[in-house]
């Protein structure tokens, strides 16, 4: 779960849907349940957390 001003984004990790886990291991799962706008801003908010992410040592 990543939170961003009160705003989160929740994602799935896609090897359990694959007979075999690996093939999923680079792979997310995101529900798209959401209107358009809500959807536009749960991408920019998986960018700030990948953003995020990657600048931890």
């Amino acid at each position: 779960t990543y939170s961003h001003n009160g705003e989160t984004v929740m994602v799935a990790p896609m090897g359990g849907f694959y007979s075999d886990p690996e093939l999923g291991k680079k792979q997310i799962r995101m529900a798209y349940v959401l209107n358009e706008d809500d959807l536009r801003r749960s991408v920019e908010l998986l960018h700030n957390a990948l953003l995020q992410y990657n600048s931890v040592d």
